[in-house]
């Protein structure tokens, strides 16, 4: 009888034919997963970094959502942000700020009418 699905048949023993556990393929599994190990190390302090950019993002992108508040709330979040990137030493955080401000004049028009498209993608729907 024949293993009649696509998986390893239950008939033959996994270390027939040559196909010992502990060969080449685990080895060469075992060198790949400690290269990634001290490549993640090497790393980790821009790790940390990028999650606090991306917390910032998440933060900016939040006073964006009209489900978060009505607008002036939201525009004045957005503008105690954009300040406080302005203060910092950070570089990202500069940069951040300069988007921003180039945003900001398209950013909150329609206040909280929200029969009005909330930005392109919502306009092409």
């Amino acid at each position: 009888m024949y293993g009649g699905g696509f998986g390893p048949s239950s008939q033959f023993d996994p270390t027939e034919f040559g196909r010992q556990k502990g060969g080449s393929a685990e080895q060469g599994l075992r060198q790949l997963a400690d290269c990634i190990e001290r490549g993640l190390a090497a790393v980790a302090c821009e790790q940390d970094q990028i999650g606090g950019s991306a917390e910032q993002v998440r933060e900016v992108a939040e006073t964006l959502d009209p489900r978060t508040g009505p607008c002036d709330q939201r525009r004045k979040r957005f503008a105690s942000l954009q300040e406080s990137f302005e203060q910092s030493q950070d570089l990202v955080c500069h940069h951040m700020a300069k988007v921003m401000d180039s945003f900001l004049p398209g950013l909150f028009v329609g206040g909280d009418d929200l029969n009005l498209p909330r930005d392109n993608l919502d306009l092409e729907r």
